[in-house]
């Protein structure tokens, strides 16, 4: 792949239709992965960077992704240096090589056996980014659609779950949005306290980053219970020591 090249995710392991993911090499030289606006392909910050550029060296600039055909991916610098992008290695003549931008973001290398084997499937070799769940950028949804949560699973690809009382906005995706099942209003009907009508759902090691609406401190966590029920617009609380943000 030349600077300026792209691939570009499926929407599901079954769909091949455009997902919002993306590899490209920029022009700078550094491989990219990103996620983007699909309507307007509008490119997002990038949750991967494989630092190859050098602003004080052209040089030294990376210009070219290569996946050869013993199973060695890099990219070649202009001078003529290697980064190497296959860290593990495995004989040409034992092993089938891939690699694939998967529909959820993450950028996997895989290896399958040419002769019989007790393992009889494409196992990943190597995954980028390290934790696609700690992608943060301040446009879009990051690794799951929004209000749904992620977590990482042990071949480095993400989980993404709804919160409970809210459900996937497309049962077809289930990497995709979560839309509350109740409805949250500002409207005083004079019958009810938003005591009576709302609770909280503790959720543990949980944020939505980049989303704060408030920022308050010192408080506890009654504190935050109470300024949530308080606000209308409150969705979520998240505490932080005596640190509160609220969405």
């Amino acid at each position: 792949m030349e600077v300026g090249g792209v691939v570009s995710s499926r929407r599901t392991e079954t769909n091949f239709s455009l997902r919002r993911f993306q590899l490209r090499l920029l022009d700078n030289g550094n491989l990219v992965l990103n996620s983007m606006n699909l309507p307007t392909k509008f490119a997002y910050d990038d949750y991967y960077r494989s630092g190859t550029s050098d602003a004080s060296n052209s040089s030294n600039t990376g210009y070219r992704l290569i996946f050869n055909e013993s199973g060695y991916m890099y990219i070649m610098r202009r001078n003529g240096l290697r980064e190497d992008l296959t860290k593990t290695a495995l004989p040409p003549t034992d092993f089938y090589r891939r690699a694939t931008l998967n529909f959820d973001g993450v950028f996997t290398q895989y290896s399958y056996p040419k002769t019989s084997s007790s393992i009889r499937s494409w196992s990943p070799v190597r995954s980028e980014p390290e934790n696609i769940c700690k992608f943060n950028s301040i446009w879009g949804s990051g690794a799951c659609g929004y209000n749904s949560i992620c977590s990482l699973s042990v071949d480095r690809r993400p989980n993404c779950t709804c919160p409970q009382e809210f459900s996937l906005l497309d049962q077809n995706d289930k990497h995709g949005s979560c839309i509350p099942n109740f409805e949250i209003s500002c409207k005083d009907n004079g019958k009810n306290s938003s005591e009576d009508l709302y609770d909280f759902v503790e959720l543990r090691y949980v944020d939505y980053p980049s989303g704060d609406a408030e920022h308050l401190q010192p408080q506890n966590e009654e504190q935050c219970r109470k300024a949530c029920l308080n606000d209308c617009l409150c969705g979520a609380d998240f505490l932080f020591g005596s640190l509160r943000t609220q969405q």
